[in-house]
């Protein structure tokens, strides 16, 4: 039996749909579980066939991919994992020094498109691995993502560093929601394994409405990896959305074209969903 290989991030914000599809996955489904600049990598060279990676991955081989509908890691407002934290102001970090996680590619981006489209401001960038105390020890501001963003609040304090959640800071500046990961399916697998890719979508569907349901077994999987307090991960995942619909839509097509803009796209991308799955019969 040829194996479907399917992406997982290994990140707990998408334990809610996860959780359910590593019990509920069809028999021939491979997953690969990796940090999303690794899935990034495996989905381009088509070593995996489907999965969520960073939106801004997509953009760059749009050409390559479609997108599973209903299904993405986004925010209106604040995401509460991914940080710009910083020894100063962020209006104050022109010709700064900043280091990035090296798991990312969306926050990275939107990182810099902030910066540099809305508040002009021009820094330096360094990219390196996710550590708080090594980012900041010759960086003026470092970005975190994901499980490595759950920093101590006191930590925090004690350095009297500021710290900015960039899903907050785009609905600031924007009044739109951020979308940092989505599903994507290569198109030269949908054409070897069209019926198969539609019953991983449709678990999908299922897990993420599963998730929803259940959410205190969600928070309490979480609290046992990083033991922060039942309603800390109550806002946490009650803060994200796993929707995908036409405004979210829109507002990652705003995205794309600011990261166009700016240099970091070589055109404008607009989001294209795999519109069979959607339309499928079960």
């Amino acid at each position: 039996m040829t194996k479907i290989k399917v992406g997982r991030i290994d990140f707990l914000n998408i334990l809610p749909i996860y959780h359910y599809f590593d019990q509920m996955k069809p028999e021939n489904v491979e997953v690969v579980n990796k940090v999303p600049a690794v899935l990034n990598e495996l989905l381009a060279k088509g070593e995996i066939d489907v999965g969520p990676i960073s939106s801004f991955a997509y953009a760059q081989n749009a050409s390559e991919y479609l997108l599973l509908p209903n299904l993405s890691v986004s925010s209106y407002g604040k995401v509460r994992s991914i940080f710009l934290i910083s020894k100063k102001p962020i209006d104050l970090l022109q010709d700064s020094n900043i280091a990035l996680t090296n798991t990312s590619a969306t926050s990275i981006h939107l990182l810099k498109i902030i910066l540099e489209k809305y508040y002009h401001i021009d820094a330096n960038y360094d990219v390196m691995l996710p550590n708080l105390t090594n980012m900041l020890e010759y960086h003026d501001a470092s970005l975190l993502i994901g499980d490595d963003a759950f920093v101590d609040e006191q930590v925090i304090l004690d350095n009297n560093l500021f710290i900015y959640d960039l899903g907050e800071l785009w609905r600031q500046l924007t009044g739109l929601s951020m979308t940092f990961a989505v599903w994507a399916v290569r198109k030269s697998s949908i054409e070897k394994f069209r019926e198969s890719l539609l019953d991983v979508y449709h678990a999908f569907i299922d897990c993420k409405q599963l998730g929803k349901e259940d959410l205190n077994t969600i928070i309490d999987i979480a609290n046992k990896k990083f033991e922060r307090g039942h309603q800390f991960w109550k806002n946490y995942y009650e803060g994200l959305i796993y929707d995908f619909d036409q405004p979210m839509i829109d507002s990652l097509n705003k995205f794309f074209y600011d990261a166009f803009e700016c240099g970091y796209l070589p055109e404008p991308v607009e989001v294209e969903v795999w519109r069979e799955a959607n339309e499928s019969n079960r």
